[in-house]
């Protein structure tokens, strides 16, 4: 009975460990390149934690939803963030029809 009971454990377990694989891509620091003056403003000193994204201006708690290839940060406003991972640490943002390109912060 102990050991279906720690092979059952064990197994549970490493579906857990398993499961926690998919990570943010999206965490860090981020730097907009200044092709766009409203994204190098709106989202000056941009940080993303695993809740959070914070700018220069303000914090905002949100969800990940991972959409095919893209993600959205639900942040429970009308407006949803599409976010996608680019090549060489670098991503885009799409807030309605303005699109922020970023690579990491240095």
């Amino acid at each position: 009975m102990k050991r279906s009971l720690g092979l059952l454990l064990c197994v549970a377990l490493s579906t857990l460990v398993a499961g926690c694989g998919d990570s943010n891509p999206f965490i860090g620091k981020w730097q907009s390149d200044k092709d766009n003056f409203l994204c190098a403003l709106g989202f000056s000193n941009l940080e993303i934690t695993e809740k959070s994204i914070r700018t220069g201006f303000a914090t905002q708690l949100y969800t990940l939803v991972k959409d095919g290839d893209a993600y959205i940060f639900d942040t429970k406003d009308p407006a949803k963030i599409l976010a996608r991972v680019g090549p060489g640490g670098t991503m885009t943002l799409e807030i309605g029809p303005i699109t922020c390109s970023f690579r990491r912060a240095t």
